[in-house]
């Protein structure tokens, strides 16, 4: 019974620390809404570039904020991969995703450094 008891304390505890809040920013386009965090600001599943082989190029920003709005609070689908038997993300031939992560500092603090991760897996799997 201790043992239960712990392990509520414990799942409690972390659903607290990752409850997020939705926060917005406006640019040309519209309202895009990320996720604000402990520490972060995060705008996940950003899609930058489409698949439209043979295709003249399309105004993404208009496509993507069509409701003058965009919720940024998603992670985007992995491109296509061999599965695992331990884990099976969501996949689709549509993958150009951006995840982006904004510290929350001061005001102050007007420069701030870029860091840009190309995420690992041997270019057999894993995804942003």
């Amino acid at each position: 019974m201790t043992h239960l008891w712990l392990l509520s304390h414990i799942v409690f505890f972390i659903i607290i620390r990752t409850i997020s809040t939705t926060i917005g920013l406006r640019t040309q386009k519209g309202i895009i809404y990320g996720r604000q965090t402990q520490h972060t600001i995060e705008y996940l599943g950003i899609q930058y570039a489409k698949i439209i082989r043979w295709k003249p190029p399309i105004d993404l920003a208009s496509e993507l904020f069509r409701n003058t709005s965009f919720h940024a609070t998603s992670f985007g689908p992995c491109c296509p991969q061999a599965t695992s038997p331990i884990y099976i993300p969501k996949q689709d031939e549509q993958c150009l995703y951006l995840n982006i992560y904004k510290p929350i500092v001061p005001l102050n603090h007007s420069l701030l450094p870029v860091f840009v991760w190309i995420h690992g897996g041997g270019h057999r799997r894993g995804c942003s």
